[in-house]
């Protein structure tokens, strides 16, 4: 099979099947992002939660909706309105949602090559009654400047200030210790009601001054619409737009970025991706939904003027020097790494962020170089600081993620551009060499206790083979490319580290080196990294051992785990709460990108038509809209369901880049440029 130039579909072709969730622990509400902000479904049947304009964020749910008349026209009764019975619909431009009560549509602004930073995260929802009655809209919690380079990058709700209040047709939310600010803007018909407590509302006892909520209150009809429309920052003075302003052009906006990534209009990106069909709709489906989830990591940042530095103590004061960028690409979006680029996904995005936006690609690659990949996981991109522990794969990330950026552009010239004191190749050749520091007189690398590597697989720690096999490539790498006055040394360096690796092959999954011994560990990490990395190493009873081990222990119908059910730690009891059976990394599911890459191997390997048809069968996620950071196929002693994606409840965002991985497996093996 060989794919072939063809028009990209629509953008709009990829928006989700209408799901209706069950239950809130067990459903990834549909996130919206416009490259400045991001915004995520309340839970319901209108509101959202999560809201970022970075600098500032209401992380709150906001705009929830409550009914203040009973049914049957008796006394005052006030219920919110019940989010059973709830559906979604997400799509690059808009959420929909539909309800028995009301229909809902939120948008973003659309999104532009050079957003306005005042405008340029406005949000709007717009409400259709289907039965009469009178409602109050709710909004508050607290519109507050974050320090983003806190844990998993989120702003608390914190506890309720006395912070909402009513302006003309607005409400206005502000915080107690930043300048930040939103304002929320009502449409005709309603009137504002303020509140000290929730208990308030449902007593009826508006307050005269600030309170912790206020309400839009309107009586409406079946087939009555009421929008609302907010804007937040931190200027002295910001004022919401009219309703019918705010995203009405979105879907043609997205539409015009979505075709500029396959052409060399430079509007929105430095490159271009080829625009192809392998003929098959779910493969085609899959290519494409995966160069989408790399795209909705793209972020333009705002200034971060002097007002973004004041707080009165607390996580948004910046003393420091900063170094954002303009542009880059996070990791997750609202409900995760809302401005964080994690090292480990810049390392699979970058194949394709090297076709499509390769400038970009060296911007962060030098900005991960200057803050140091020794210690953090990854980098604010708001601030330019490192952010997080260090993970083991680091130094190999960065090296993997420079070659294929080298490897897309031909840009030979950037390995002896200035670093500071230092240049890009002696820096990157330092990573080479950390291979020795951390072995310190062993064949094997030691990369520290499990929370430097999968965190949740408490077992698989210290000499590991994915990370070691990473680091034997990553010597035949400087060898043929950063260093060769030295390649006889890099290739004997590498030789030595490969037949370590190899030591510790047990019969399908691999064994790990630890202080108190080799433990077996049935994870799909090293099934990737070996594979990938000393595919040619591997002889063809070990590539059969391998993929029998994935076949049959790791692959699912249409997803796969990434830790064995048969794993003696497939779900670990040394973690808290949730992390004991989470989707990413343990028996449960897997993590987004783990699916493109093991199917990389099985490809390497031969196993080309069995593994095509379980690409078309994972294509069936894609009917939930983007790429999750992980998708859940059930606990470990029970048959495998069919793959759904994993909420924030098991810890997972509700969009990652990660899953672009099978975007470049397919252009890889089945693309000829």
């Amino acid at each position: 099979m060989r794919a072939r130039p063809a028009a990209p579909p629509p953008v709009d072709s990829l928006r989700s099947d209408w799901q209706t969730p069950a239950a809130e622990k067990w459903f990834s509400l549909p996130v919206l992002q416009n490259f400045v902000g991001t915004v995520q479904a309340a839970w319901g049947p209108t509101g959202v939660q999560n809201w970022h304009a970075p600098p500032t964020a209401l992380p709150t749910p906001v705009g929830l909706l409550y009914r203040l008349d009973p049914a049957d026209g008796s006394s005052r009764s006030v219920r919110r309105v019940d989010p059973a019975g709830t559906s979604y619909q997400i799509a690059a431009a808009e959420l929909l949602r539909r309800h028995p009560v009301v229909s809902t549509t939120t948008r973003l602004a659309p999104p532009a090559a050079d957003p306005d930073p005042i405008t340029g995260a406005d949000l709007v929802e717009r409400l259709t009654f289907h039965q009469a009655g009178t409602y109050a809209i709710v909004f508050g919690g607290l519109c507050r400047v974050w320090g983003y380079g806190s844990y998993w990058n989120l702003p608390p709700e914190d506890v309720p200030q006395l912070n909402v209040t009513a302006a003309g047709d607005s409400i206005v939310i502000t915080d107690n210790k930043t300048f930040g600010r939103a304002v929320v803007r009502g449409g005709a018909g309603a009137r504002i009601e303020t509140y000290q407590r929730l208990d308030d509302l449902y007593a009826g006892r508006p307050c005269s001054g600030p309170g912790r909520l206020a309400a839009f209150v309107i009586t409406v009809e079946p087939g009555d619409t009421f929008s609302w429309s907010a804007r937040q920052g931190v200027d002295s003075v910001i004022t919401a737009p009219e309703p019918d302003a705010v995203g009405g052009t979105a879907i043609d906006a997205w539409e015009g970025v979505w075709q500029s990534a396959f052409t060399d209009d430079d509007d929105h990106f430095s490159g271009r991706l080829p625009a192809i069909t392998f003929d098959d709709a779910e493969l085609d489906r899959l290519y494409y939904a995966g160069i989408l989830a790399l795209i909705h990591g793209r972020r333009t940042f705002r200034d971060l003027g002097p007002r973004a530095r004041f707080a009165t103590g607390g996580q948004a004061i910046w003393t420091e020097d900063r170094e954002p960028l303009r542009v880059g690409y996070t990791t997750g979006a609202t409900d995760g790494a809302a401005t964080t680029s994690f090292l480990w996904e810049l390392h699979q995005a970058a194949p394709l962020l090297s076709r499509l936006d390769p400038v970009v690609l060296r911007e962060q690659l030098e900005l991960f170089l200057r803050v140091g990949v020794d210690r953090n996981w990854g980098v604010d991109l708001l601030t330019g600081q490192g952010v997080g522990m260090w993970y083991g794969v680091n130094d190999g990330a960065i090296l993997a993620a420079a070659a294929d950026y080298l490897a897309g552009t031909g840009d030979l010239a950037w390995l002896d551009r200035s670093l500071g004191d230092v240049t890009v190749r002696e820096r990157l050749l330092s990573h080479v060499d950390r291979h020795r520091e951390l072995a310190a007189g062993a064949e094997l690398a030691d990369y520290g206790g499990s929370h430097n590597v999968l965190e949740c697989v408490s077992s698989y720690e210290h000499g590991v083979a994915s990370f070691n096999a990473l680091a034997a490539w990553c010597h035949r790498f400087a060898a043929g490319m950063l260093d060769p006055e030295r390649s006889a040394e890099h290739e004997a360096a590498a030789a030595r580290i490969e037949r370590a690796v190899l030591g510790l092959f047990a019969g399908g999954p691999f064994r790990c080196r630890t202080p108190s011994g080799d433990r077996e560990v049935r994870t799909c990490l090293d099934f990737i990294y070996v594979g990938r990395y000393l595919t040619d190493a591997l002889d063809q009873p070990t590539r059969a051992a391998m993929l029998e081990f994935f076949t049959a222990e790791l692959a699912t119908e249409d997803w796969m785990r990434a830790l064995s059910p048969k794993d003696t730690d497939s779900l670990t009891t040394e973690l808290p709460e949730f992390q004991t059976f989470r989707a990413d990394h343990q028996s449960t599911g897997a993590y987004g990108g783990w699916p493109g890459l093991c199917a990389d191997v099985r490809l390497r390997f031969g196993d080309h038509e069995a593994t095509l048809d379980w690409l078309r069968r994972i294509s069936r996620v894609t009917r939930e809209g983007p790429f999750g950071q992980a998708y859940w196929v059930g606990l470990p002693d029970a048959p495998a369901e069919p793959a759904r994606k994993a909420s924030f409840f098991n810890g997972n965002c509700s969009t990652l880049v990660s899953g672009c991985t099978l975007t470049t497996t397919l252009l890889d093996h089945f693309h000829t440029p």
